[in-house]
C-alpha cells in the first residue's frame, strides 16, 4: 500500500471525525447513528496505522445512516464520507494486487 494513499485516507478519515466532533457534538454524547459513524471513522484510522486489514472496512453504509438519521440530504459530510469510500477501495484495490 502506497504512504501518500495511506495518509490522504488517514486526513480524509481525520476531516469526517472533524465534522462531525464540530456539527454533531451533542449526539456524539449519546449512543446512535452519528456515534457509530464517528467511532467508525476512528477505527478505520488506526486499523490503517497499525496496517490491519482493510478488507474488512466499508463506509457505503454510513451515508445511508447518516441520511436516515440526520434527514440531511446535502450535508458536506456526505461527501466527505464518499471520498474517504473511494481511497479506500483504492488501498484495497493496491492491496490485493
Amino acid at each position: 500500500m502506497s504512504v501518500s494513499l495511506r495518509l490522504e485516507f488517514e486526513k480524509q478519515c481525520q476531516l469526517v471525525v472533524d465534522n462531525l466532533e464540530k456539527n454533531y457534538s451533542k449526539e456524539l454524547k449519546y449512543n446512535g447513528t452519528i456515534k457509530t459513524i464517528h467511532s467508525k471513522f476512528i477505527n478505520a484510522i488506526g486499523v490503517v496505522e497499525l496496517c490491519d486489514t482493510l478488507n474488512s472496512i466499508s463506509f457505503k453504509e454510513c451515508i445511508t445512516m447518516f441520511v436516515d438519521d440526520s434527514e440531511e440530504f446535502l450535508s458536506p459530510i456526505i461527501i466527505e464520507i464518499e471520498k474517504a469510500q473511494d481511497i479506500l477501495e483504492q488501498m484495497q484495490k493496491s492491496n490485493n494486487s
